[in-house]
């Protein structure tokens, strides 16, 4: 049984990675599609993809181990990335197509679209943080990791504010 078990938890995270990847090229075409800029578009992709990576090697570093439960947070924190990233560039675009300076479409963008960001991203949070109250340890785990890419998505987004 230990063999079908190890067969199934190194399938599913060579799943979870592929998908990744394939998820990861749509959400590079999908930025290319609404900015229109490859580099723009990169830099959206590499913002998404900074979430995954920072916790996976969170992971890496608490000596948290990939199984069936704990591969699904890359999939988890690209979901989370992607839609503030999604509603922050479409605004940001909107706001140069009207001929708008860089830095004033970049102030106007987080006016409209931080608060609806940060809210997302603590909704989120709360809503799994129920989920702390499980005794089930997988679950447990992939609670806090999820609440610590909230937190991350949300870090991200201020922090890019400042440049």
């Amino acid at each position: 049984m230990p063999v079908l078990w190890a067969n199934m938890d190194q399938e599913l995270i060579a799943a979870q990675i592929t998908g990744v990847i394939v998820v990861s090229i749509a959400m590079l075409l999908t930025l290319l599609i609404i900015t229109h800029s490859i580099s723009l578009s990169v830099v959206g992709l590499a913002v998404n993809l900074l979430p995954v990576m920072t916790i996976v090697g969170l992971m890496a570093w608490l000596d948290i181990s990939l199984n069936m439960g704990t591969v699904l947070i890359g999939s988890i924190a690209l979901g989370l990335a992607v839609d503030d990233t999604i509603h922050f560039l479409w605004q940001y675009v909107n706001e140069r197509r009207n001929g708008v300076s860089v830095q004033e479409a970049l102030i106007v963008t987080i006016r409209l679209t931080g608060l609806a960001i940060f809210l997302t991203s603590m909704i989120i949070a709360a809503g799994f943080s129920v989920m702390m109250l499980s005794q089930f340890i997988p679950l447990l785990i992939l609670v806090y990791l999820t609440s610590a890419i909230c937190w991350q998505c949300l870090l991200i987004f201020f922090c890019c504010q400042l440049f």
